[in-house]
C-alpha cells in the first residue's frame, strides 16, 4: 500500500470519527461516509487496475478496514462486506459478468453486500422455508426467487447482493445450495427495516425480502446445487476482513485510553492515572491483547495472500482463519472491558465513546462461526473425528 492510499484512508478515518457517535445515538445511516470513500476512489481498492483498483490483497485490504473501523465501526462493517465479496468473486464470475459489474463498481460506485452463511441452510434442513430459506424456481433464461435474506449490512446502499438458495426439488446436502448474484434494482425487492440491535446500530443491517424476483441465467455463480463449492474462497475474505473491524475497535479504544491516562487526574489520590499501578497494569494488558491479535491477523492474511496467488486454499489456512476470528473477537471484548475499567463510571455514559464500542464489540462473537462451533471444529479435527476436504 503506497503513501497516497494511506493518506486517503487517514483522511476518511478522521471524517468518520467526527460523526460515528452521532450516527449511533440518533440511529442514522452514515451515507456521507460511503460517498466520501467513493469520491476518493477507494471502493475499488482490491479490484484490478482495469476496474480502477489497486489489486490489494488480504494484508492491505485488512489494514484499510482496521483504520476505517478506528473512525466508524458500523461503516467499516459494511465496507468489510463489500470488499470481501468483490475480493472473492473475482475468481468465481465469468469474464463477461466481471466486466459488467466491476465496471459499475468503478464508474457508478456500486457496492456489494454479503452472501451470508450457508450453514443456515445446511445445519437446519427441517426449518421453515419462510424463516431461513430463499426459494429458487427455474424459469426460461433464468430464475425467480422468493424469501428473505437476513442481516444485510449497509442494506440502503447495496447494488449487488449474492445469495444462497434452494432450487425447487433440490435436496439440502453439503453442496445442495445454488448461489446467485442479485441486482438490488430489480423489481420485487424490498428492505424490511427491522434492524434495532444495540451493537453496530448505524450499519442498518436490515433484512431484504424477495417477492417473485427474476434473476437472469448469467447471474448464476458456478453451477446449480454447487453454490457452496464455488464460493469457498469467500470464507477467507469474510473472516479476515470481518475481524479487521474488531481489531480496529480495539485500537480505537486503546488510542482513547492512552490520552485519558496521560491527562486525567484520579480524584482519590490527586495523581494522574499514568502514575497509578492499576491503570498501568490494565493498559499493559490492553497492549498485549492488541499486539497478539495484530500478529495473528497479519500472519493469517499473509498466508491467505500466498495461497490466493497459488489459487489453492489449504486446510491449514481454514483452521488459522477460525483461530484468528476467535482470538480477535474475544480479545477485543477484553480490551474494551479493560478500557472501561480505567475510565470508570463515565464510560457507561450513553454519549461516551467506550459505551458505543462496548455495544459494537459484542457483535463480533455472533458472526459465524460462533465460539462454540470453532472450539468444536478444532477439537474434533485434533482428535481425528472430522476433516475438511
Amino acid at each position: 500500500m503506497n503513501n497516497r492510499i494511506e493518506d486517503k484512508i487517514e483522511k476518511l478515518r478522521l471524517q468518520y470519527r467526527q460523526t460515528a457517535i452521532k450516527a449511533d445515538n440518533e440511529f442514522l445511516f452514515p451515507y456521507d461516509n460511503f460517498e466520501n470513500l467513493i469520491k476518493e476512489g477507494l471502493h475499488t481498492i482490491n479490484l484490478p487496475d482495469k476496474y480502477g483498483g489497486e489489486s490489494l490483497g488480504f494484508v492491505d485490504t485488512s489494514k484499510m478496514i482496521v483504520e476505517l473501523s478506528k473512525g466508524c465501526p458500523s461503516t467499516a462493517l459494511c465496507l468489510a462486506m463489500h470488499f470481501y465479496t468483490i475480493g472473492g468473486l473475482q475468481r468465481m464470475l465469468s469474464p463477461e459478468i466481471k466486466e459488467e459489474i466491476f465496471l459499475k463498481v468503478w464508474e457508478e460506485g456500486a457496492l456489494f453486500g454479503s452472501i451470508g452463511d450457508p450453514n443456515v441452510f445446511l445445519s437446519n434442513p427441517k426449518k421453515s422455508n419462510k424463516e431461513s430459506y430463499i426459494n429458487i424456481t427455474k424459469v426460461k433464461d433464468g430464475y425467480v426467487i422468493n424469501g428473505v435474506k437476513r442481516f444485510v449490512s449497509g442494506s440502503f446502499i447495496i447494488r449487488y447482493l449474492p445469495i444462497y438458495g434452494i432450487v425447487g426439488g433440490e435436496s439440502i446436502k453439503e453442496y445442495g445450495l445454488t448461489a446467485l448474484l442479485i441486482d438490488m434494482e430489480t423489481k420485487g425487492i424490498s428492505i424490511k427495516k427491522n434492524w434495532n440491535y444495540s451493537g453496530m446500530r448505524a450499519s442498518m443491517t436490515h433484512d431484504v425480502s424477495f417477492e417473485n424476483v427474476y434473476v437472469p441465467q448469467k447471474y448464476l455463480i458456478g453451477e446449480e446445487g454447487e453454490g457452496v463449492r464455488y464460493t469457498e474462497n469467500l470464507i477467507y475474505w469474510f473472516r479476515l476482513l470481518l475481524v479487521s473491524v474488531y481489531q480496529g475497535i480495539s485500537l480505537k479504544a486503546y488510542d482513547y485510553i492512552i490520552e485519558l491516562v496521560k491527562n486525567k487526574v484520579d480524584k482519590t489520590t490527586g495523581k494522574k492515572l499514568a502514575l497509578l499501578p492499576s491503570a498501568q497494569s490494565k493498559l499493559a494488558k490492553m497492549r498485549i491483547l492488541i499486539k497478539n491479535s495484530s500478529t495473528q491477523l497479519i500472519f493469517t492474511c499473509q498466508k491467505a495472500d500466498k495461497e490466493n496467488k497459488e489459487r489453492s486454499f489449504t486446510n491449514s489456512l481454514y483452521e488459522d482463519s477460525l483461530i484468528t476470528k476467535y482470538i480477535i473477537t474475544n480479545s477485543a471484548v477484553k480490551v474494551i472491558n479493560l478500557a472501561m475499567d480505567i475510565e470508570g463510571t463515565s464510560s457507561l455514559n450513553k454519549s461516551s465513546l467506550l459505551e458505543m464500542l462496548y455495544r459494537d464489540v459484542r457483535a463480533g462473537s455472533f458472526h459465524p462461526p460462533t465460539d462454540d462451533k470453532i472450539e468444536e471444529y478444532i477439537s474434533k479435527r485434533e482428535l481425528g473425528i472430522i476433516s475438511i476436504s
